[in-house]
C-alpha cells in the first residue's frame, strides 16, 4: 500500500519529466514538449523507504503514442546513479526528494521482477487527507503474468530482498525497449507501451500488463508494459 500525501511539488512531476525527457535520444521529443499524464501506478518498497511510480504520459504532437516513465523518489542521493538522476525536487511535506530514472535504480527493477515472477499487482494508492486517508480509483493497475520455472535470488541483489546494498541494474536502450539486466534476469520495458494483443504482444506469461483506469484516453484495455526475457 502507498500513501500519498497532498504536498507542494517544485518541480512538479510533470514538469520534471518534461525538463528531463527531451534529453533522452529514445523519445524523440522537441526541446519544450506539451506532455499530458494519462495515468500513473506504483510499486511499494519493501524497505519503505524508495517511492517507485510510472507515468504514462503522452505529448500534444503524438497524441496517439503512450511513454512509460518509471521514476523513484529517494530521501538522500545515491552517488551511483548520478548518470540516471531525473531532477531534484522539494516537497512540502517530506523535504528535497532525489528523483532517478527507475530503470536504473535497483529497488524498481527488484519490484518489477518480482511483480512479474509473482503474479503481483501495483500498489493500492491512498492519499492521506485531514479526514483521514482515501483510496485513489484514477490511477492504473498493473498486473504480473507469472513467469513459470523461474525462480528469485535471496541474495542483496535478489528481489526478494537479503541483507547488503542490492546491485545496480545494467540498463541499455534499445528501440523502443530499455533492456533492463538485474539478478541473473533481463527485463525489457516497454518505453512506447501498446494495446496487449495479436501474435508480438500476446504475452500469457513473463510480463507485465497495465490498465487504464476508464476515461483515461486510448488504447483500451490492457497495456503490454514489460516482458521477462530470461
Amino acid at each position: 500500500m502507498a500513501i500519498i500525501y497532498e504536498a507542494d511539488l517544485s518541480p512538479t512531476k510533470l514538469e520534471a519529466i518534461s525538463r528531463w525527457l527531451p534529453q533522452q535520444a529514445w523519445a524523440g521529443l522537441s526541446d519544450q514538449p506539451q506532455l499530458e499524464l494519462v495515468s500513473s501506478y506504483r510499486f511499494d518498497d519493501p524497505a519503505g523507504e524508495v517511492g517507485a511510480e510510472v507515468h504514462l504520459v503522452r505529448a500534444a504532437d503524438c497524441p496517439e503514442r503512450l511513454i512509460q516513465v518509471p521514476l523513484t523518489y529517494r530521501p538522500a542521493p545515491v552517488p551511483d546513479l548520478e548518470a540516471a538522476l531525473v531532477s531534484q525536487m522539494d516537497h512540502s511535506i517530506l523535504g528535497r526528494r532525489w528523483i532517478y530514472d527507475g530503470t536504473a535504480d535497483p529497488v524498481f527493477a527488484a519490484e518489477l521482477l518480482r511483480s512479474i515472477v509473482e503474479s503481483d499487482t501495483s500498489a493500492d494508492e491512498w492519499v492521506q487527507k485531514d479526514s483521514g486517508e482515501e483510496r485513489r480509483d484514477d490511477v492504473a493497475e498493473a498486473r504480473g503474468t507469472g513467469a513459470p520455472g523461474v525462480h528469485l535470488g535471496t541474495g542483496p541483489a535478489g528481489a526478494a530482498g537479503g541483507s547488503g546494498p542490492r546491485a545496480l541494474p545494467a540498463v541499455q536502450e534499445t528501440d523502443g525497449a530499455a533492456l533492463i539486466a538485474f539478478d541473473g534476469h533481463r527485463i525489457a520495458l516497454f518505453r512506447f507501451p501498446e494495446a496487449a494483443g495479436g501474435d508480438a504482444l500476446s504475452a500469457e506469461s513473463h510480463a507485465l500488463r497495465v490498465r487504464l483506469p476508464e476515461g483515461q484516453g486510448a488504447p483500451a484495455g490492457e497495456l503490454l508494459a514489460a516482458r521477462l526475457l530470461d
